[in-house]
């Protein structure tokens, strides 16, 4: 998040223990979703675009 947020004109947007606790759950977020999509038998069942 802190290479993304790099060029944010407003740097630093978060300050460095959220910006970490942030890292930590988007990797859980992607862990879980990767195993979801690895068991499923159809991953477009798994991730569903709907926007209204």
């Amino acid at each position: 998040m802190l290479t993304s947020m790099a060029s944010d004109p407003l740097q630093p947007v978060l300050w460095p223990p959220h910006l970490a606790a942030l890292d930590r759950r988007l990797n859980i977020v992607l862990q879980v979703t990767r195993k979801c999509l690895e068991g499923a038998e159809d991953p477009y069942r798994v991730i569903i675009e709907d926007f209204h």
